[in-house]
């Protein structure tokens, strides 16, 4: 072989070479910018996760049960999600459309929940009644009136094992309840937020550890009285958060890991 032959041959051999290596390095730059490209979508995927567990963690808003658009005597167990009503002599509550009887004003609307005689009770509206919760709350009351009260009432909170773990009393005469004569409009000094008359009454554990919450009876059997504006709240668990926290993590090291893997 010439050395004119030679030379050609070995700049072809190199040309081939170098056109390997840049295309070993096109293929390897392609890898890596896919690689980026997973990464991203791991990222932005990540930042979706973690949106949902900051939306569950900071915006656990309570459920409002108002007993409006129901006929008047309609027995109430689960049509509302989520709880169930009762009495504690088992019969049902039922809807009174009669809410200016308990000194309700007319913002509040027109439909409020007492006892019904299903349970035994002698007449309607005297009847302790029950909410239970399908899964332990935290928060959870009502706005409660009494327009003529006769003795004391209690309110009692319980856990899943039907433990008591909070209860508290009005006291025949307390001011803060009102009536037909002297606070028509709900502008006692108690602050009445628009919803209403009455006083609200419930309980806030912080945790989700209230299976049912009891309103009433009076202590003088056969007084009167009912319930509006029913609210109830869960908070997100600890544990549940710091599970998905965890797993979150562990996702973002992994891609991390195998993105470190690609570009090596």
């Amino acid at each position: 072989m010439t050395l004119a032959l030679y030379n050609i041959q070995k700049h072809k051999t190199n040309r081939k070479g170098k056109n390997k290596m840049l295309k070993n390095l096109f293929i390897r730059e392609k890898l890596k910018e896919k690689e980026v490209k997973k990464m991203k979508r791991t990222s932005y995927f990540m930042i979706t996760i973690l949106v949902l567990i900051l939306a569950v963690a900071f915006d656990a808003h309570a459920v409002l049960i108002d007993f409006e658009g129901l006929a008047e005597g309609t027995l109430i167990t689960n049509q509302y999600a989520g709880v169930t009503f009762t009495q504690d002599d088992g019969g049902s509550p039922m809807i009174d459309n009669k809410s200016f009887l308990y000194a309700y004003e007319s913002s509040s609307g027109g439909g409020v929940l007492t006892g019904s005689m299903t349970g035994g009770a002698p007449f309607p509206t005297v009847a302790g009644m029950i909410a239970i919760f399908d899964s332990p709350v935290a928060k959870a009351g009502a706005f409660f009136s009494d327009t003529g009260p006769l003795s004391d009432y209690n309110f009692t909170a319980y856990d899943a094992a039907s433990v008591v773990i909070g209860s508290f009393t009005i006291l025949l005469g307390d001011p803060s309840l009102p009536t037909i004569s002297n606070d028509p409009t709900c502008d006692s000094s108690v602050p009445w937020d628009g919803t209403g008359c009455g006083r609200f009454v419930g309980f806030d554990f912080g945790s989700n550890n209230m299976k049912s919450i009891q309103f009433g009876p009076s202590v003088a059997y056969g007084d009167a009285f009912a319930i509006d504006d029913f609210t109830y709240e869960a908070v997100p668990e600890p544990a549940t958060l710091i599970l998905l926290g965890s797993g979150l993590i562990g996702l973002g090291f992994a891609a991390k890991k195998r993105f470190k893997k690609q570009s090596n």
